[in-house]
This record gives C-alpha cells, structure tokens and sequence, in this order.
C-alpha cells in the first residue's frame, strides 16, 4: 500500500516532540488529556501514534481523506473511538458512519461503541465534554429498519456489503 505520509515523517516527529504547536488549541488539549498518566485504560503507544498523525494531516496538511492501516489485533476501535472523540470535541463534527468488511468486525464494534462503551472504558471526552456521549448513540444499519436511527445517533454502523447494489 502507498505511504502516502511517508515524506512528512521528520517533520511530524519534530511537531510531536515540541508538543503539537500549531493546531487548534482544543485539539492539543484533547491530545494531552490522551496522553495523561491518570487515564484508567491508557492508549498503546502505536495507537496514540495513530490519533497524533491523524490530527497532523487533518490540520496541518489539510488532507481530509485519511486512511489508517492497522493490522488486526492493533486496537483499531480504540483509534476509532479517540479519532470520533477528537472530531466532535475538536471540529464539531456530529456523525460518522463506520463501515465495516464483513458481519463479524460489526458484531464486535457493535459491542464497543453500544452505550458508549469505548468512550467510557478510556475517557476520551475531556472534562467538561462527557456529555457528547449521549450524541455519540449507536444505530445499526439493518434491512428493513427504519432511518430514523441514522438522525437520531451520532454513530451509524453498517457492512460495506449492505451499500452494494442487490439483485
């Protein structure tokens, strides 16, 4: 797969060892408030990684589209659930749709993201910010259900199988 990243490695290190400058104020909080020691389930450090060159490109290189390649067993709904953090705290973003590659996957993210759990177990809404968790409501994308839960919930999971045109 392309890196496309690769060419701002250096200057990405550098960026996170001078402590992020040059971001959104909100958004350099919420990567401290990930990093504190306080946290009851702590990141990997792969996984806040992941976060820290997510809120790089989106807000210093400007690239909007950003694709994560995690291998399995890498934490994948952990990045997901501070990723969605940052995004509604940060850039008042209010849905995300997660697309899953088979039933399975969405079985398993179904479990995590149900009630808000991911957000609860690692506390990625900073202080002050714990009642985005009610907007972060969980709907299904299941056949023959109806839409309504798409507007009523802030989180919409569904099986990329599910938008492929039947016959």
């Amino acid at each position: 797969m392309y890196n496309a990243f690769l060419r701002h490695e250096q200057d990405f290190k550098q960026w996170v060892d001078a402590g992020f400058p040059d971001i959104n104020p909100l958004s350099r909080d919420f990567l401290e408030h990930l990093r504190r020691e306080d946290a009851p389930r702590k990141l990997w450090r792969h996984q806040l990684e992941s976060v820290y060159r997510t809120v790089y490109s989106y807000e210093l290189l400007q690239m909007k589209n950003d694709l994560l390649n995690i291998v399995t067993g890498g934490g994948k709904t952990a990045i997901i659930g501070a990723i969605i953090s940052w995004l509604k705290v940060c850039h008042e973003i209010h849905k995300f749709l997660i697309l899953c590659p088979n039933t399975i996957v969405r079985d398993r993210l179904e479990d995590d993201f149900a009630d808000g759990k991911v957000f609860r177990e690692f506390e990625f809404l900073p202080t002050g910010t714990e009642h985005y968790k009610n907007e972060l409501g969980l709907h299904i994308l299941e056949t023959g259900a109806s839409p309504q839960g798409i507007l009523e919930n802030g989180i919409v999971l569904g099986n990329i199988h599910q938008l492929y045109q039947s016959n």
